[in-house]
């Protein structure tokens, strides 16, 4: 990321929220992001728990 998250572990945010911008900070071979999700402490898949809560991924 190019700047630090604005959000941190147990923060609660709404779809559509900028929660961090993606870019190249010259320690990667290339702009990307690393994207959890976690529901009760367990990994989740995160494409359909994003689309149920209103916020589906684009390709």
């Amino acid at each position: 990321m190019l700047t630090r998250p604005a959000v941190s572990v147990g923060h609660r945010v709404t779809a559509g929220q900028i929660i961090g911008v993606t870019g190249s900070s010259g320690n990667s071979s290339g702009p990307h992001l690393h994207y959890e999700v976690h529901v009760a402490g367990h990994p989740t898949e995160p494409s359909a728990w994003m689309a149920a809560h209103g916020a589906p991924l684009r390709p």
